[in-house]
């Protein structure tokens, strides 16, 4: 089974910065990266949907007894992470410096009330992108179950 799953995997990479900063710069869709191990997968490709956003697919695949049981996980490719904390503290230290709430001087409850608005307003981005992300991540998901579900 190992051998197929390697077979799906085209480019051979290893899960690092330089890597993904590849995947992203080849805009290669269709064709997944990653590395196996004995029985453990890594596998990503890049999405148009999300873009650099994609998901990096983990999974294991296990046989007892006959049965064949393969576990998933996902996370944020670091490229994706570093880029989404970047927008994150970029809206909110616009909003954190750039605005003026009230002529309160410099009292406690100015700067609880900017600190505030600036964490609602750095998180409108990350919400968004990490609303894009589950939706590819659960389109992931039933590629990769589909895809060592047809080769056993």
């Amino acid at each position: 089974m190992s051998k197929e799953i390697e077979k799906k995997i085209h480019y051979k990479r290893s899960n690092t910065l330089v890597n993904h900063l590849k995947t992203i710069w080849q805009l290669d869709p269709l064709k997944y990266s990653g590395s196996l191990r004995s029985e453990e997968f890594v596998m990503w490709r890049y999405s148009r949907m999300s873009g650099i956003f994609y998901p990096v697919i983990y999974g294991s695949i296990t046989n007892n007894d006959g049965q064949i049981k393969i576990n998933l996980k996902a996370r944020l490719n670091i490229v994706g992470a570093v880029v989404l904390i970047i927008i994150g503290a970029i809206f909110f230290l616009s909003w954190f410096f750039g605005s003026h709430l009230s002529s309160d001087g410099y009292s406690i409850e100015y700067w609880i009330r900017k600190i505030g608005i600036g964490i609602l307003f750095g998180s409108i981005p990350v919400v968004s992108i990490r609303l894009i992300f589950g939706y590819v991540r659960r389109r992931e998901f039933k590629s990769v179950a589909k895809m060592v579900g047809s080769v056993e």
